[in-house]
């Protein structure tokens, strides 16, 4: 499901030149261009004077005028003469009134294309206006002989507005999350007992519980499943740091369930009897001579006796730091909590949790409270950031925000977003709002493109680009 909203943003003018126009005279306009920018209005194109023909006893005045609401606005005018009606006009002083001397040309020295360019104060009812090029054609005593006109070009503004899709998550069955964390438990040597006040053992053991209670408390959460695994490090005979990962798994199993009634079967234990893989992960992340040997000796060796032993003897420095370095945090607990937390319908609940624990919502929760939103409003926008805080990496999320950011008219954060937002129809269509909104019109066109079959808002987005192109 796609939200849709619109807000009125950019405004674009075009001047629609058919064809080239060839007027009386062989005089050809092409290249017209027509733009609007604050208070000026800008009509600019070419004349070309290549083929242009006046007898010798003529002149032609052109004339560019905009019409539009029963209002009327002549531009600049250029004049071509032939050579005789040039100089008797000059003699007798009389000039066309509305002809610029720079604009007045002997046919004969003619230039072969003139650059022309006006400029006018914008009034509204240019918005929809025509610009015709009015001719006047004058003989012997500069007598009017006749007067015409041509259709240049059409001005339109569109103002884009941009149409923003917010899609409607996918909902969970059941919102099942899980919080890990890991404990170095301390044991006298081969001592199998929890000693709780050994070593840093309260703090470490106090951290499993303060996971466990920020949880069981809450009456919106089901515990499903305490997952504990022990580690054992790889100094000692295999078999004997079997048992020792065994059972001082079950000693922490049992510490925990004597703390809490939990249902039967909720605590799942496992163990890894040496924690090689995390050798390896040291191994990696320090300098150490010799490292790329040891890691071989312990990928190419299985028995995990053999394999202690032969770094202990090729590499005895490097293992003194095996020993007292990376060994003693091998030797650790890992443990997660599967919880569910239960569905939330009402959104005046969901709107109070999004302020005070956003953690509990489903991304399609998020969605469902922002329909009891005004559109556009801080706590809208509020909504869907802390939707993608609390969803970081979801495609969803981020092209969410993304609408959401660019509807407020923060582009950079919306950029941050969409480059997380996925390669779906409405992400491009979102990429293609942004370009928009930047003045990328080139961008805009092929993101647009890329969601055209899928986004009806993008096909008619591209029908107007394609008209003021």
């Amino acid at each position: 499901m796609k939200k849709i909203v619109i807000s009125a943003l950019l405004l674009f003018g075009v001047a629609n030149l058919s064809a080239q126009h060839i007027v009386e005279g062989n005089v050809a306009i092409l290249a017209l261009e027509m733009a609007h920018e604050g208070e000026t209005f800008t009509v600019e194109m070419t004349m070309d004077f290549c083929q242009t023909v006046v007898h010798n006893n003529r002149g032609v005045v052109y004339t560019p005028v905009l019409y539009g609401n029963g209002q009327v606005k002549e531009l600049p005018s250029v004049a071509i003469f032939g050579r005789r009606r040039l100089l008797l006009t000059e003699r007798s002083g009389w000039m066309p009134q509305d002809v610029d001397e720079e604009l007045m040309f002997d046919v004969r020295k003619r230039p072969e294309s003139l650059d022309y360019r006006a400029e006018v104060r914008y009034e509204e009812w240019m918005n929809g206006s025509q610009l015709r090029l009015e001719r006047r054609t004058y003989g012997c005593c500069n007598t009017l002989l006749k007067m015409g006109e041509e259709l240049l070009g059409d001005y339109e503004e569109w103002v884009y507005q941009p149409v923003y899709l917010f899609v409607q998550p996918v909902a969970e069955q059941e919102k099942v999350r899980t919080i890990s964390g890991t404990a170095f438990i301390d044991f006298p040597i081969s001592k199998r007992v929890i000693q709780p006040n050994f070593g840093s053992n309260r703090i470490e053991l106090n951290k499993i519980t303060a996971t466990i209670d920020s949880i069981r408390g809450d009456q919106d959460i089901t515990l499903k499943l305490l997952s504990i695994k022990g580690f054992a490090s790889p100094d000692g005979p295999y078999a004997f740091n079997n048992q020792l990962a065994k059972s001082r798994t079950e000693a922490l199993k049992n510490y925990v369930e004597r703390l809490y009634d939990f249902s039967p079967g909720l605590i799942h234990t496992s163990y890894e009897a040496e924690n090689w893989p995390g050798v390896c992960a040291w191994l990696d992340s320090v300098d150490i001579p010799n490292r790329a040997a040891m890691l071989q000796i312990i990928e190419n060796t299985a028995d995990p006796d053999h394999r202690d032993a032969r770094l202990k003897a090729a590499y005895p420095i490097e293992y003194r730091r095996l020993l007292k370095e990376c060994y003693p945090a091998l030797r650790r607990t890992n443990y997660s909590i599967e919880y569910q937390i239960r569905s939330f319908t009402q959104p005046e609940e969901i709107i109070t949790l999004v302020e005070t624990a956003p953690q509990k919502l489903s991304l399609e929760e998020f969605y469902l409270a922002s329909q009891a939103l005004e559109e556009g409003s801080p706590a809208y926008g509020r909504l869907f950031e802390q939707a993608v805080k609390a969803y970081p990496d979801d495609p969803t999320a981020n092209l969410n925000a993304a609408n959401s950011a660019m509807q407020r008219g923060d582009l950079r954060r919306a950029a941050h977003y969409l480059t997380k937002a996925g390669n779906s129809a409405e992400a491009e269509y979102a990429r293609g709002v942004h370009a928009m909104q930047r003045g990328d019109y080139v961008a805009a066109e092929h993101h647009f493109r890329q969601a055209e079959g899928h986004v009806e808002a993008a096909r008619m987005v591209l029908d107007q680009l394609q008209r003021y192109k």
